[in-house]
């Protein structure tokens, strides 16, 4: 089975480590999940975006590449926002449509979300939400 590694810049010993033993691989999941703690967009499974503003409205802008219309929702509750995303796996088992053996896979496949506070002179009746070439914007008139 072909194995393989991406090594961070910030971060390549424990890496190396990581693959040695079972104990460094659990030191290595818990000083991840610390990070995360400090900052929870350093989370590869964390929903990435941008928050915009201009005179008349905000804007929240995701990254969803490759999803489907029908696997984003979106739901505002009070003044929060929530999106989440499902990622679907193309592939069932170890080869794909073809029968061409898949050797390893860095796709994420799973649910995301994130929910964020929206200011409070957001008009709630105003909310629209549009899904194009991989990305989700979704504008909050003031």
């Amino acid at each position: 089975m072909l194995r393989t590694e991406i090594l961070l810049p910030t971060q390549p010993k424990r890496k190396m480590f990581a693959l040695s033993s079972p104990i460094f691989q659990e030191l290595d999941r818990a000083a991840q999940t610390a990070e995360w703690r400090k900052d929870p967009t350093r989370d590869p499974k964390c929903l990435k975006m941008d928050m915009v503003e201009n005179d008349t409205e905000y804007s929240a802008v995701f990254n969803v590449p490759g999803v489907k219309k029908e696997d984003v929702h979106v739901n505002v509750e009070g003044h929060k926002l929530s999106v989440s995303v499902d990622y679907k796996d193309e592939h069932k088992g170890d080869e794909d449509e073809e029968g061409k053996k898949i050797h390893w896979r860095e796709r994420h496949v799973g649910h995301i979300a994130r929910t964020i506070q929206l200011p409070n002179n957001v008009d709630m009746n105003s909310i629209e939400a549009k899904q194009a070439d991989g990305v989700l914007r979704i504008h909050f008139k003031k």
